[in-house]
């Protein structure tokens, strides 16, 4: 068997806690799959880093843009994807 779903969400987390140390008072550009930000978004919400919200809302190729210092993490944009076409627009700005 591969990685489960837990494991997925706990992988993003320590992987986005790595790119916040290593680039601490950056603004850091991070590309991933559908899945891996929804479980990085999962793991967020469970471990209390952020509010909820819907993550199946989330459409593929969209862009989210939060600011995380470790402990919390505000969301600004949260799955944009006007960039795709403008009758595709459904992100919600926070």
């Amino acid at each position: 068997g591969g990685e489960s779903y837990r494991e997925l969400m706990e992988r993003m987390l320590r992987g986005i806690d790595e790119i916040r140390e290593k680039c601490d008072g950056l603004t850091v550009a991070v590309a991933s799959h559908n899945g891996a930000i929804k479980g990085l978004f999962r793991a967020m919400i469970q471990k209390g880093i952020c509010e909820n919200f819907d993550t199946e809302f989330l459409p593929n190729a969209s862009i989210s843009v939060f600011d995380y210092d470790g402990k919390h993490a505000d969301f600004i944009v949260i799955g944009y994807n006007g960039h795709l076409t403008e009758t595709d627009s459904e992100s919600r700005v926070v």
